[in-house]
């Protein structure tokens, strides 16, 4: 079946519209998300008890930044002392054929990501996964929204302390607001982003 050639010209063009849109995306993270340059100066703290993850200076008693996460669902987040073994920083394919905008390796095939994108993509959040930051969802990585993944990127580097830790008696106070998203739809931009000053409006 063929469409009529006004169809076609419509169609031509959304996706014209949807090509330039994840450019701009895109052109806009790599400028913003890059390697720190500085010494690591940071310990990264995770705590699986309170599915939340604390950001400390060295020497610091309190945390800088302390942001909600999601690890493994099955208790198989792994717990100990680690140098984070490798940064990437562009679309980073993960289990399940999904990707991360920018990751950090802990150990293995242990990952710091962003909450799912079910394409690689901005707009393709997985919009349940997302709602599910602070309980444990993933399959033994450390989700956090796109924010928060950008401030470790761009302030820490290749070999800084990451310690996990399952211990309830230890908390720290959020740094950062979350807003949850509509279910309805498989998919979201990430609401942590301000999408509005990337020159979206959606």
């Amino acid at each position: 079946m063929y469409m009529k050639n006004g169809s076609n010209r419509r169609v031509a063009l959304k996706l014209v519209l949807a090509s330039l849109i994840m450019l701009v995306c895109v052109g806009f993270f790599k400028t913003d998300v890059k390697a720190a340059t500085n010494t690591n100066d940071r310990t990264i703290y995770i705590n699986i008890a309170t599915q939340k993850v604390a950001v400390f200076k060295n020497g610091e008693a309190l945390p800088e930044k302390v942001f909600l996460c999601s690890t493994g669902k099955f208790d198989n987040t792994p717990v100990g002392s680690f140098k984070s073994e490798n940064f990437y920083y562009d679309w980073h394919e993960l289990y399940g054929s999904v990707y991360s905008y920018g990751a950090i390796r802990i150990k293995g095939s242990f990952l710091i990501h962003s909450v799912p994108e079910l394409r690689p993509i901005f707009g393709t959040t997985d919009s349940v996964a997302y709602n599910k930051l602070g309980t444990k969802d993933s399959l033994g990585c450390v989700r956090l929204t796109q924010r928060d993944l950008n401030y470790l990127l761009t302030t820490t580097s290749v070999g800084v302390p990451i310690v996990i830790i399952n211990d309830p008696n230890t908390d720290w106070v959020l740094t950062e607001s979350y807003t949850k998203v509509d279910e309805s739809s498989a998919m979201c931009y990430d609401p942590s982003i301000d999408w509005s000053a990337l020159g979206l409006n959606i």
